[in-house]
């Protein structure tokens, strides 16, 4: 599949292979970022960040002055590993000429040239007040600099109120203006007015010229969104969770964890706004009631003019930035940025259409069966959703006749084990054995298990060469814990070729590919043990919706010895009824088969010979049972999308909605193969006028 296209397009990360992108993922990592920009010449950790650092570890300017002596220094430990089970994306296509692809309305769209333009503003008002807190201001403008010049995004430099209140630009971008004048604030309004879009950081507006507080009038009004306080107070809450599927962060996998450094007088922001595309939050995401976690927030709204203006609202500083894993960092910066300049882009949704997240309930059976449990399964079908059973060999010979029946009624019954005790750190011989053994006893009790079944450790014990084990053995799916990946979602095992710890053959071709699921929700008995009485089940209802938001997996574990009353059972069970619109209500296997379908979708969108062309990959499987979909976000709310097939005549596919911002195209008619589609689109506040 060849494109001329740079345009950034599907689930694609950044590339860090520059020397000011080689930079810091935690303090060891500082040291080489000083050293790369030293050979550079190009000093961008300026005299306030590094003082203000050395104050807070000394330590470290003993380092920094021993490794600056050096010729350079490359072995140094990543504070957060890439997340484990997903292959990153290649990096991300510079953007190149996106003006020949749409013509959207928006401040600029009198001159094409200029259409896409983005201005970056370097207040003076906000560079004076920088220079009074011990960080140096124009690292925030650099940073940005530095980073549309790496992907080629048009932009223009100012520095004035003049020059903004005549700038003609597409998109606005704030860079952490923390004081802004009066004069400042009525031209950004004025911008926005005109159609055009704002991206900014940070506090923005709160300080005047004098640097006197303001208050939030100047970003509820004008940017859209609340300031409801920081994390000065959390020290836990160090990480930006991300939504998956969102119009402006559907690079990177639902529940993304990505760590933030806590420095004193920059913490993050707790925002409010029409839509969150990002939390702040603990390792776990635990949400906690009436805590306020947004971190970024989007809209688009109708300005009195009867233009639409889009904005983005990043809760955190540029100041940031250099302590960030630079990977996931930009993929955020660019996928945002992206959809402020109304840039088209197309990514494989992550759940079969039409739903929007995934909610497996899982049974540990570790004893016999209680008619507890056999009411629990009914009220679940009740609620249109089947639970998948992990079963231990005693209890399969305890309860065969009632594993029977669920299974007959569509339950899923999965493995547990010969026996609930640790499989990690047992010799590799023993471990196979175990599981040999285990596949034998389950069948000899006449329980139906298909061989690419799933498993559960026991008590989650396992290691590496577990997994290899079942992997080569052709096992269905691993359910895990929430450490075994830093996203919410499920992902391929992937094994190095001669790493079988038996030397058995491992699967290649994804229909047999193990996949892993991990399991980042508490069960309802957990969390209400956790809690007073009157608050009850709240919290789970929380954690669940907020899992849903994200389009993540949520794995409910249930206990087989419920400790829930009558009422707490029926609410859980009619909450999960209530969401299944949109949830898919499921089991594990289904959505192991359903990700082994998922990653045989690709999906590329870029210019080729000036016009946008959507290009769709489906590899051979077995025929689908849910429909596969393309998301693509529109250059403007509420537009509508055409295509024109090339080469072979083929059925268009279904179009159908997602929301304002985007269009599913749904590929359940489609046959393994590779299709082209030349992109338009229609917008419709003005009849047949094309975009």
């Amino acid at each position: 599949m060849k494109h001329t296209s740079r345009l950034m397009v599907g689930k694609r990360l950044a590339n860090t292979d520059t020397p000011y992108f080689r930079y810091v993922q935690g303090y060891g990592n500082f040291l080489e970022f000083l050293i790369n920009i030293r050979t550079k010449g190009a000093w961008m950790v300026t005299a306030g960040n590094t003082v203000a650092l050395f104050k807070r570890h000394p330590w470290l300017a003993v380092a920094v002055c021993w490794a600056l002596l050096l010729p350079g220094c490359s072995a140094f430990k990543p504070r957060q590993a890439e997340p484990r089970g997903f292959s990153l994306p290649k990096p991300l296509e510079k953007t190149s000429q996106p003006q020949a692809m749409v013509k959207p309305q928006g401040a600029g769209a009198g001159s094409s040239a200029q259409a896409f333009a983005v201005v970056l503003y370097a207040s003076p008002v906000a560079q004076t007040y920088w220079a009074s807190t011990g960080f140096d201001g124009r690292l925030n403008i650099q940073l940005w600099q530095r980073f549309l010049r790496k992907y080629s995004i048009p932009f223009q430099l100012i520095t004035s109120v003049d020059q903004l209140e005549s700038s003609s630009g597409n998109t606005l971008i704030l860079p952490s203006a923390v004081a802004l004048s009066q004069r400042e604030k009525k031209a950004i309004a004025r911008f926005r007015a005109k159609g055009g879009s704002v991206l900014s950081s940070w506090l923005t507006g709160v300080k005047n010229e004098r640097g006197i507080d303001t208050g939030f009038e100047f970003m509820v009004d004008t940017l859209g969104v609340k300031v409801a306080g920081n994390t000065e107070k959390d020290a836990k809450d160090t990480f930006m969770i991300l939504h998956g599927d969102s119009p402006v962060t559907h690079h990177l996998p639902a529940g993304m964890r990505i760590w933030m450094d806590r420095i004193k007088g920059l913490y993050p922001l707790r925002l409010e706004g029409k839509n969150t595309a990002a939390h702040i939050m603990d390792w776990s995401r635990k949400a906690t009631l009436g805590k306020v976690s947004s971190l970024v927030v989007f809209d688009e709204r109708l300005e009195s003019t009867g233009m639409h203006s889009r904005s983005i609202a990043l809760g955190y500083s540029e100041q940031l930035w250099v302590s960030v894993n630079p990977k996931l960092l930009e993929a955020v910066t660019h996928n945002a940025l992206q959809w402020v300049m109304r840039i088209p882009s197309a990514y494989t949704a992550t759940w079969p259409h039409p739903y929007r997240s995934a909610l497996v309930t899982a049974v540990d059976v570790v004893d016999a069966l209680t008619d507890l449990d056999m009411e629990n399964a009914k009220r679940l079908e009740e609620v249109g959703g089947r639970a998948t059973y992990y079963v231990v060999n005693e209890a399969a010979a305890k309860s065969a006749e009632r594993l029977l029946g669920l299974q007959a009624r569509g339950h899923e019954i999965a493995y547990l084990g010969d026996r609930y005790a640790d499989f990690r750190d047992q010799p590799a011989t023993v471990q196979a054995q175990r599981l040999d053994n285990m596949r034998r006893t389950m069948a000899a009790h006449g329980l139906a298990i298909t061989p690419a079944s799933g498993f559960h450790p026991p008590m989650d014990s396992y290691d590496r060469q577990t997994e290899k084990l079942l992997n080569e053995r052709a096992f269905g799916h691993l359910l895990v814990t929430l450490d075994a990946s830093e996203a919410r979602l499920p992902f391929l095992f992937n094994t190095p070729v001669g790493s079988s710890p038996t030397g058995q053959p491992i699967p290649k071709n994804l229909s047999s590919r193990m996949v892993v699921l991990p399991r980042t929700q508490e069960g309802p008995d957990e969390l209400v043990d956790n809690c007073e009485p009157e608050i009850g089940l709240k919290p789970f209802f929380r954690e669940v919706e907020l899992s849903e938001q994200m389009a993540a997996l949520t794995v409910i574990p249930i206990s087989s010895k419920n400790e829930l009353t009558d009422a707490q059972r029926a609410e859980v069970f009619n909450h999960f009824g209530s969401r299944r619109e949109f949830t898919w209500l499921t089991t594990s296997g289904q959505v192991a088969d359903w990700w082994r379908l998922r990653e045989g979708v690709g999906v590329r969108m870029g210019l080729v010979d000036q016009t946008l062309r959507l290009s769709i990959r489906i590899e051979s499987g077995p025929a689908p049972t849910q429909a596969p979909a393309i998301w693509i976000n529109l250059p403007e709310m509420g537009s509508t999308l055409q295509l024109q097939a090339r080469g072979r005549p083929i059925e268009t596919p279904r179009l159908v909605a997602v929301d304002a911002w985007r269009t599913a195209m749904l590929l359940d008619r489609l046959p393994p193969g590779e299709y082209h589609w030349d992109v338009r689109f229609s917008r419709s506040m003005s009849g047949d006028a094309s975009l």
